[in-house]
């Protein structure tokens, strides 16, 4: 959370203005035919999972926003992560009297730098996700609960942007007990009083349809928070960056791996590239 990041948006939010009821929202969604490569090939391109190209894109949106408007672009990018599965919490935890999801909720710092090609931000930022221990369900615990943590955490300002990948769903269901739907998850069901807790939430699932799976995404930001036409312009960037990385991941060879992927190896990105170069050598 140290340092601040660089004001994304033209003033701080006011709880007594920036509520659910003057968000303003903008649905993407991405056809089968470009949603495809963003859940195999691009991911296979990495050996990355699908939240991690998503989150790939947004920063580097985010970074080429900033430039545009003329706003510092910083060294990186600070996102908030929610998360909604059961991270492995060890085998002392019994959870199966429990129903339903474990939200938890942590920063990241993203720093695809802006000379990288987009499989290397995409390695730079799945090194960056894996880093953080157990995905980042301890955080919770230490900002809210532990006596000798919370008041630093809670002296420091949380990230701008909140991001949501609520992972892949059916279209619609039907009956009593089916699924919950995408467009339930996708809907702001929030109380219209409640205050704006982050500057731009960035909420995406992946809905299954006839014609293939495809990606959709709820951008919302407090009414007048950023400058006009901002959100359509991030929604419009963080397309095209998923797009660049879909057509670098058609013209890789081979999928790179990165150090994460060998835990026990103590190895750098520069080692990892430099084995697969000589093991491709003598393929």
């Amino acid at each position: 959370l140290a340092p601040e990041d660089p004001p994304l948006g033209r003033r701080p939010l006011d709880p007594a203005v920036d509520t659910a009821a003057n968000a303003v929202r903008r649905h993407l969604v991405l056809d089968p035919g470009r949603s495809a490569p963003l859940l195999d090939r691009v991911p296979d391109a990495a050996h990355a999972a699908v939240p991690d190209v998503l989150l790939t894109a947004l920063a580097a949106a985010v970074r080429r926003w900033r430039t545009e408007c003329g706003l510092p672009a910083g060294d990186d990018v600070l996102v908030e992560v929610e998360g909604h599965g059961r991270a492995d919490l060890g085998t002392h935890r019994d959870l199966s009297r429990t129903v339903g999801w474990f939200t938890s909720m942590h920063p990241v710092r993203l720093a695809a730098g802006p000379g990288d090609g987009p499989v290397d931000a995409l390695l730079r930022v799945k090194e960056q996700l894996r880093a953080t221990p157990a995905d980042g369900i301890g955080f919770g615990l230490l900002r809210h609960l532990n006596d000798g943590t919370r008041a630093e955490l809670r002296a420091l300002r949380r990230p701008q942007i909140l991001f949501n990948y609520l992972g892949r769903l059916p279209g619609r269901g039907s009956g009593d007990w089916s699924p919950v739907t995408a467009d339930a998850l996708l809907h702001d069901g929030r109380d219209p009083r409640m205050p704006a807790s982050h500057g731009l939430t960035v909420d995406v699932l992946v809905r299954e349809v006839g014609q293939g799976p495809r990606v959709e995404a709820a951008w919302t930001a407090p009414e007048g928070w950023l400058p006009p036409a901002g959100l359509d312009r991030l929604c419009a960037l963080w397309t095209q960056e998923l797009d660049r990385l879909a057509e670098a991941a058609a013209r890789q060879a081979v999928s790179r791996h990165s150090p994460s992927d060998f835990l026990l190896a103590g190895l750098t990105q520069a080692e990892v590239d430099e084995l697969e170069a000589e093991l491709e050598r003598w393929a």
